[in-house]
């Protein structure tokens, strides 16, 4: 489950009271871990975590019903009026708003 909102609000200031052993402003021991991207566009890798929301199957990424999430413009890994170019090619494109 993910945090309350009161959680996120105390977050700041547990972590402005965390002190290096060092005696410095930084988090000390706390690792962040971070990947590179080779290169992916930021296009390419929504249309990967659609994918994988969809649980690999690119027909569910096209099917996707889920209109509210930030990303379903952006499901194809194009820019949307891109997407919609393309499958008007192939299917019948409802624009909904």
């Amino acid at each position: 489950m993910g945090k309350t909102r009161e959680q996120l609000n105390t977050l700041p200031m547990l972590l402005k009271d965390k002190k290096s052993k060092k005696g410095g402003d930084t988090m000390g021991s706390t690792t962040v871990k971070v990947k590179l991207p080779e290169k992916v566009s930021m296009a390419k890798a929504v249309r990967e975590y659609c994918l994988q929301c969809g649980g690999g199957q690119p027909v569910e990424v096209r099917d996707c019903r889920v209109t509210d999430c930030p990303l379903f413009a952006y499901r194809f890994g194009r820019n949307p009026k891109a997407s919609i170019t393309y499958l008007k090619q192939y299917y019948n494109v409802e624009i909904i708003q």
